[in-house]
């Protein structure tokens, strides 16, 4: 799959979860997986948590649950800090 394709099943499932998430940022490739995290404007500057996915290469989505692979993917996602929106 490419890049694109990736952006848009992590823009769909995150629009899917009904929670008002408006920003999604790409966290890094791992494995053979895609990480996004998400969250709402109106939560920048305080600390509400880590929501992140990983997509598998055949596009399926995976919750990361797992702290350590959470903090990797912050590490990801400050250093590349690339917003889809």
């Amino acid at each position: 799959m490419k890049q694109e394709e990736y952006d848009r099943i992590a823009k769909e499932y995150v629009e899917g979860l009904d929670f008002g998430y408006d920003i999604i940022n790409r966290a890094g490739r791992r494995r053979g997986y895609r990480y996004y995290g998400f969250m709402r404007k109106i939560n920048i500057g305080h600390k509400v948590g880590l929501d992140y996915i990983k997509i598998t290469p055949s596009g399926k989505v995976e919750e990361v649950d797992d702290l350590s692979e959470k903090m990797w993917a912050l590490h990801q996602e400050v250093t590349l800090n690339e917003p889809l929106q």
